[in-house]
């Protein structure tokens, strides 16, 4: 029995050597990887650790470079925008009004009516159209004084004025008292010829 064990323990030994050998053979001609090459999954670690160290990089290059005295103030403004309130300077969407109101904030003091006057605002609203009985094309006009006033514009008799909300007129009428401000009509030609003729003036136009 022992002689056997001895065998035994002999050829297993031998089968170890051998495949020692081998594997050291299969090393030497490269056909198994050595412990210093990089796994599939250890190129996908350093590939992302090399991204992060850049992006590190690129937002401390960004943030030195853009610093808050070198970082230009954003112009929220939009260039399209023309401002159309009306100040009491008189000037209003680059436009220049008249002095004054045409007096038609005395009139108003004074609850005066039926009196002519002629001045120039900005349509501060424009009002569905009055169709009860004759048509009238109403506005709401804000003069440079800041005082506002109603136009009634007869579009039975004259032509609609083609203005809009921001827009210089210029306009002659009969002023009537209100505690809202005051109305404007008779802003046209009166074919009875009893009325002062009135009109409406718009970038360059007379509608009368």
């Amino acid at each position: 029995m022992a002689k056997k064990q001895g065998k035994k323990i002999t050829a297993g030994s031998i089968l170890g050597i051998l495949l020692l050998v081998a594997l050291f053979i299969a090393k030497q001609q490269g056909w198994l990887p050595s412990g210093n090459e990089a796994t599939p999954d250890n190129d996908i670690r350093t590939a992302q650790n090399d991204a992060d160290t850049n992006a590190a990089e690129t937002d401390a290059q960004r943030e030195a470079r853009d610093t808050p005295a070198q970082r230009p103030q954003a112009d929220t403004r939009d260039p399209q925008r023309v401002d159309r309130t009306p100040q009491n300077t008189g000037r209003t969407g680059g436009a220049v009004l008249p002095g004054g109101d045409g007096g038609i904030g005395e009139h108003f003091r004074a609850q005066r009516s039926d009196v002519i006057v002629t001045a120039s605002g900005v349509v501060k609203k424009v009002l569905p159209d009055d169709n009860d009985g004759s048509r009238h094309q109403k506005l709401i006009i804000t003069l440079s004084t800041g005082h506002t006033v109603l136009i009634a514009h007869n579009i039975d008799l004259a032509e609609r004025v083609p203005c809009d909300e921001g827009d210089v007129v210029t306009f002659r009428g009969e002023y009537e008292w209100s505690g809202q401000g005051g109305v404007v009509h008779w802003t046209h030609h009166d074919p009875a010829g009893r009325h002062q003729p009135g009109w409406i003036e718009f970038e360059g136009v007379r509608y009368e």
